[in-house]
């Protein structure tokens, strides 16, 4: 089955927010958007099988306003793939300085402590966490 191209659009974004971490496991998306199992959603991003509109108006209403997408981009094809990528990046940025923000004052807490740690090594201690609550575990 060939994908259609409200598929093939919620591919695009699907790749681009997995990439960056934006999405939950497969099986909590699932649920999200309405399917019974994660396979459904490992189906659609594999385009062998078609999203429904009602998936998609989950997807937006859950994703849609801290990415910067809207079911005007699937439906009517406003808004481009590189102006969601744009937000996508900014996000990103955003998400480093708070990180950073926070392993500094982690730092400086511990220093008050009497003990001491890298900052790489808190940051590689919060993402590892981050990761970890973005894909459900």
């Amino acid at each position: 089955m060939a994908a259609n191209q409200l598929t093939e659009r919620f591919i695009d974004l699907f790749n681009i927010l997995k990439k960056i971490k934006g999405l939950p496991a497969n099986k909590i998306l699932a649920s999200e958007l309405g399917y019974k199992t994660g396979n459904s959603i490992t189906e659609i991003s594999k385009g062998r099988q078609n999203i429904t509109l009602k998936a998609v108006q989950a997807f937006c209403d859950i994703y849609g306003k801290k990415y910067g997408f809207s079911i005007d981009y699937f439906i009517r094809s406003e808004g481009s793939q590189s102006e969601i990528k744009t937000l996508i990046e900014e996000e990103r940025i955003t998400r480093e300085f708070y990180m950073d923000q926070f392993a500094e004052l982690k730092m400086e807490l511990a220093e008050l402590k009497g003990q001491s740690f890298s900052r790489e090594d808190y940051r590689k201690k919060l993402s590892a966490k981050l990761k970890a609550k973005l894909q459900g575990d």
